[in-house]
């Protein structure tokens, strides 16, 4: 994967829109449109500072080895490299019906709850995501409603909701850890946005599939609650739903939401029970070939762009339907999506600072760490403005563990009450 470097305006893009469409500490993202055809993009601009340019490559990197994979969001092969702002752009497709939060937002002012329908929709479509992603050793890590994206489509004459997941900044290869369920990381950091993040993922660092699908569990409550399941770190009982939410989506769906919220990641279902579990719900509440059409739309619009035209209403063909299974590219495309490789150019990687996580199989002993000269290598070429903006994140950043340290400490104390007075232990 080539980087292209422009000088200010991007000669294959024009700006549709100069509000941005969102913003967070990443940067900004704008609605442009493709010169080549008048496609409708939207372009994710990121600061190459400190900072941010260890996530900007590992996102390229994910996107890269999530091609093809269903529900996830599509972006176009083109890394932007604006020499003047020190940008970097990512084109991806304009998904113009918003986020996940947005929707939770919109039905909180009022008195109605999402559809059911709609609910199951996106149930169905982030399970589709997340098993394409730990299939391929991928472990997202900050699923909440801002990364999930939205678009409407009609099927059957009905309109569907079809969710995306978005935001692979700070995510983690690991095909053993997914497996094993080891840790993934070797410290006590938190990563990811902590309303959402699993019990052990806070008190011990540890990520897993099963941590990903607390959070996930995390994002469905909000959205039939209309409210977040959690408010800080306390993570000493899962949440009940609310009996408002139980009459609207039954006692089916519900309970299933409530199992990726356990404490004890083994009592959670693995990412192909839960999808298991979705089949055999929409099987129940649907003849089985409508909710096997449904199911099979909610896949393969996915994984086209939102302008493009696709048979969203397939004709039955008098077979079975063969199990769902994630894909499976042949030997050849798999070998060049492993050649594939992005990589930022050598005078923007000297910004970057070294890799703070890293995975060591079971049993393997860490090395030890390069010697201090060696960390700091290069950090006086630097421009001055760098080295203020590099000191001030560090000072920033020890604050922050600080605090860390002395939430997570609390928390460790609170769950080891829980754990002695019985609560929370398997029966």
């Amino acid at each position: 994967m080539s980087l292209r470097i422009i000088h200010g305006v991007d000669p294959n893009y024009a700006l549709e829109r100069e509000k941005p469409l969102g913003e967070g500490g990443y940067g900004k993202v704008y609605k442009v449109r493709r010169k080549s055809d008048g496609k409708l993009l939207a372009c994710k601009t990121m600061k190459l500072d400190i900072k941010h340019a260890h996530s900007i490559e590992m996102e390229v990197k994910a996107l890269l080895k999530l091609a093809g994979c269903r529900n996830i969001v599509q972006w176009m092969p083109d890394v932007v490299f604006d020499a003047e702002d020190k940008m970097f752009r990512l084109h991806m497709e304009y998904y113009p019906d918003g986020d996940l939060e947005s929707l939770i937002q919109s039905h909180a002012r009022g008195d109605h709850l999402v559809p059911k329908d709609t609910v199951t929709q996106v149930f169905c479509c982030l399970a589709m995501a997340l098993l394409d992603c730990h299939s391929r050793g991928v472990c997202h890590r900050d699923i909440k409603p801002a990364n999930v994206l939205l678009s409407h489509k009609i099927w059957n004459g009905q309109q569907i909701t079809v969710a995306y997941l978005a935001d692979f900044g700070i995510v983690k290869f690991s095909e053993e850890a997914l497996t094993s369920g080891v840790a993934l990381l070797t410290n006590n950091e938190v990563i990811g946005t902590k309303y959402y993040m699993a019990p052990e993922s806070i008190m011990k660092g540890t990520y897993s599939e099963l941590s990903d699908l607390f959070s996930l569990g995390c994002t469905m409550y909000e959205l039939c609650n209309r409210q977040m399941a959690y408010v800080n770190l306390d993570r000493s009982k899962v949440p009940p739903m609310s009996r408002t939410a139980v009459r609207q989506y039954g006692d089916r769906l519900c309970p299933l939401i409530t199992r990726l919220m356990q404490l004890l990641p083994t009592r959670r279902p693995t990412t192909r029970g839960l999808v298991a579990s979705l089949e055999a719900y929409c099987t129940s509440r649907w003849k089985k070939q409508k909710a096997t059409m449904l199911w099979e739309t909610l896949a393969v619009v996915s994984q086209v762009g939102t302008e493009d035209r696709v048979p969203l209403a397939p004709q039955p063909t008098g077979m079975a339907t063969p199990p769902w299974q994630p894909p499976q590219a042949p030997q050849q495309q798999q070998q060049q999506q492993q050649q594939q490789t992005f990589q930022l150019p050598e005078e923007l990687r000297a910004l970057q600072p070294p890799p703070r996580y890293q995975y060591y199989p079971p049993g393997q002993p860490q090395p030890p760490g390069p010697p201090q000269q060696q960390q700091h290598a290069g950090v006086s070429m630097l421009p001055p403005a760098l080295q203020q903006a590099r000191h001030a994140h560090q000072v920033h950043q020890q604050r922050v563990t600080t605090l860390q340290q002395i939430q997570m400490e609390s928390v460790r104390q609170q769950y080891q009450l829980q754990q002695q007075s019985g609560v929370g232990k398997p029966p």
